[in-house]
Formats: structure tokens, sequence, C-alpha cells
């Protein structure tokens, strides 16, 4: 597979996991919602992870890291979105960890967190060819 087509496959995937995210949302389930939002970030910049490495992305989750291995620049505000993201991979990755999660993951809280999303994610797929 060549690069453009690996860009495409986790174009593709990322927007696929941020149209569930709306789907979860609106459905009430708010903790799965949150961990799409992780999941759809974490593969567009997974993309940006091929447009700019040679290698294939590395096998982790956390968002700082795979945003500070690409040639992408998000203003502070979008970096401690992604930060405050990384906690609903773990968290909703976890039993232990998910009540405290559901705590924080009101309707309210989700669609904030939704609306954030789609801003980051658009901004990282308009600088994708």
């Amino acid at each position: 597979m060549g690069k453009n087509e690996q860009i495409d496959y986790w174009l593709d995937s990322s927007a696929s996991d941020i149209e569930a995210a709306g789907h979860l949302l609106a459905g009430g389930s708010n903790l799965q919602a949150l961990f799409f939002i992780h999941l759809a970030l974490e593969k567009i910049l997974k993309a940006h992870f091929i447009k700019t490495n040679v290698s294939q992305p590395p096998l982790v989750h956390d968002l700082i890291f795979l945003h500070d291995q690409t040639d992408v620049n998000l203003d502070d505000e979008d970096l401690r979105f992604l930060a405050q993201a990384n906690g609903w991979n773990i968290e909703g990755r976890y039993p232990d960890y998910k009540k405290s999660l559901h705590r924080i993951a009101s309707r309210e809280f989700v669609t904030h967190a939704m609306h954030s999303a789609k801003k980051v994610w658009k901004k990282l797929r308009e600088k994708l060819p």
C-alpha cells in the first residue's frame, strides 16, 4: 500500500469514527461518544504521521505524542483539548476508570467535546491531501 493509500485508510477510518461519535451522543451513549472522539482524533493524527514520516505510525494512543511526531502545529487551545481527550481513551477502556469519567460525561460536556473535536478534526483534515 502506497503512502497516499495509507493516509486515505486512516482518514476514512477517522471520518467514520467521528460520525459514529455523533450517533452515540445522539443516542445518549456519552462515554462511548467520548471514546470514539478520541479514536477519530488518533486516526487523523496517524494519517498526518504517515504524511510526515516514512514509517508506520507507532502503536500508541497519546494524541499529544502523535501530534508532536507530525508537521502539524495546532494552537495551544487545540493542544489542551487533545490532552484532555487523552483521558477519554484510557478511562473509556478500563472499567475501573469508567466511574470517574461517567461523573463528568454529561450530555452538555460531551456535546461541547464533540464541537471541539469537530473543530480540531476539520483543521487536521484541511492539512491532508
